[in-house]
């Protein structure tokens, strides 16, 4: 322990700041009631026939896809390049911007991206999906 300058007779513990204190009692909790799954309410899969497309320079594919988002929904999307094509990385858009989150948001197989969204808003919204794949 040190003396800390600023306060009168105050101390500061001399472990460093991030580390762990092994003392730490967390209580186990029981949980209220059944754990409940979200079912969603659609699942669809988006292919790169449906999609339009723009190539992205050194080996790098773009492509988009356009969907309607309705309110209060839980929404599984596929995206899928070619069986030849790696996934990078996806994202997505809505139109009006409003609050809809991304549940779970991973690459399923080399050329499949998996998102989930939420739709938490009371309003049908055009949703914008992007997957970016390495040719």
């Amino acid at each position: 322990m040190y003396r800390n300058p600023h306060f009168a007779n105050s101390y500061v513990p001399s472990t460093p700041a991030g580390w762990v204190h092994t003392n730490t009692y967390f209580p186990q909790q029981k949980m209220s009631g059944a754990v409940s799954r979200v079912v969603p309410n659609r699942d669809v899969e988006f292919t790169p026939q449906e999609a339009d497309s723009d190539a992205h320079g050194q080996g790098f594919k773009l492509y988009k896809w356009t969907f309607v988002l309705n309110p209060n929904e839980y929404l599984v999307c596929r995206l899928s390049g070619t069986s030849t094509e790696r996934v990078i990385s996806a994202g997505f858009a809505t139109d009006p911007l409003a609050p809809v989150y991304a549940v779970e948001n991973f690459p399923r197989h080399p050329h499949v991206w998996v998102t989930s969204l939420h739709n938490t808003s009371s309003s049908r919204l055009n949703l914008y999906l992007y997957l970016i794949v390495k040719v």
